[in-house]
């Protein structure tokens, strides 16, 4: 079940629909030369102004911001988790810190 009514959407759709057939036409023209200018805007046929350029210039600004996040998450999350198996899986306690090894699942049995 929806949150929002269909009569609630379609009154919505209405406003934006007044609010751009009542302002003044220069409002509209610098409004959609804006959007033009900075690659967001829509032709007629869907796609968006800008072309190729726009969208190598929005994926590498996403690999920007994803790359800090993956390190960071590789940091905290897999570093953590790998290190712990291989403690698992080794006899290194107290008496054991400088001479450990690998036992398996020995350790387990």
């Amino acid at each position: 079940m929806s949150t929002l009514d269909d009569g609630a959407a379609v009154a919505g759709l209405e406003a934006r629909e007044r609010t751009m057939t009542d302002a003044p036409a220069g409002v509209v023209a610098d409004t959609r030369a804006s959007l033009k200018s900075t690659g967001t805007a829509a032709k007629p046929g869907g796609d968006v102004v800008g072309g190729e350029a726009e969208r190598k210039r929005r994926t590498r600004f996403v690999w920007l911001m994803m790359g800090p996040t993956a390190l960071i998450v590789l940091v905290v999350v897999a570093y953590p988790f790998f290190y712990n198996v291989v403690l698992s899986l080794s006899n290194l306690n107290l008496f054991h810190i400088r001479d450990w090894s690998l036992i398996g699942l020995g350790q387990y049995a």
